[in-house]
Formats: structure tokens, C-alpha cells, sequence
């Protein structure tokens, strides 16, 4: 497997691992969102196949990568790279995936509504 590891904060529906100790494997071949070191915690492979594609939005102050796949296994799962997500998009893109980056501000978002809003 050709490809990058990156650490990051892995959120799934019940469990958190915290950016020291998760690692998001890229290549062009599949995805893998795995702990280190990972007795505890099932590693989620998902082939680049069944990835529709990548979405980076900006939540409060930190990026949140999530997966869109046909498949359920990274459906859920949420990812906050420890440093640099520009590295992370950059590999993903790379390696041939789509990435949608919706990185605008919760507050730019809010006060583009209130200007849709109020000026009809």
C-alpha cells in the first residue's frame, strides 16, 4: 500500500480517539481510519471504489473530514487531522479522490442568510 498516514482526532458514534493516538491512511487504493496501537478499536477500510467522495467543512475553528460512500463503514465516522489539513486534502487529491471543501465560517454562513433574508 502506497500512500500517507496522518494522525488525527477520530470520531465514530461510540468512541473517540484523540489525535495522538488515530491515523487516517490515504492512498489511491483504499481509506483506513485505524488507533494506534489498535486492540480496542477495529480499523474501518473502505476501497476507493465505494468512496463517492470527500467533504472538508469548517466546524467552529477546525476542519472535520467525512466520508460519502456506498458502503457503511466510514459513513459515520468523522476525522480532524491534528495538523495541516491542507496536506491531508492535497494527498486525497492526489491519490484521486473528489474532495468538496465547504470551509466557509459558521458565521459567514449565518450572515449570508440574514442578507437573503432581509433583502428579497
Amino acid at each position: 500500500m502506497s500512500g500517507r498516514t496522518f494522525t488525527a482526532e477520530i470520531w465514530t458514534p461510540n468512541r473517540i480517539i484523540r489525535w495522538p493516538f488515530g491515523r487516517l491512511d490515504v492512498s489511491s487504493t483504499e481509506i483506513v481510519v485505524r488507533a494506534w496501537p489498535g486492540p480496542r478499536f477495529q480499523p474501518r477500510v473502505v476501497a476507493r471504489d465505494n468512496i463517492d467522495y470527500v467533504m472538508a467543512e469548517r466546524m467552529w475553528n477546525v476542519i472535520v473530514i467525512t466520508f460519502k460512500s456506498s458502503g457503511e463503514s466510514l459513513a459515520d465516522v468523522k476525522v480532524i487531522p491534528s495538523m495541516g489539513h491542507r496536506r491531508v486534502m492535497a494527498e486525497l487529491k492526489d491519490c484521486g479522490y473528489t474532495v468538496d471543501m465547504q470551509l466557509d465560517s459558521i458565521w459567514k454562513k449565518a450572515r449570508m442568510s440574514i442578507k437573503k433574508r432581509l433583502f428579497r
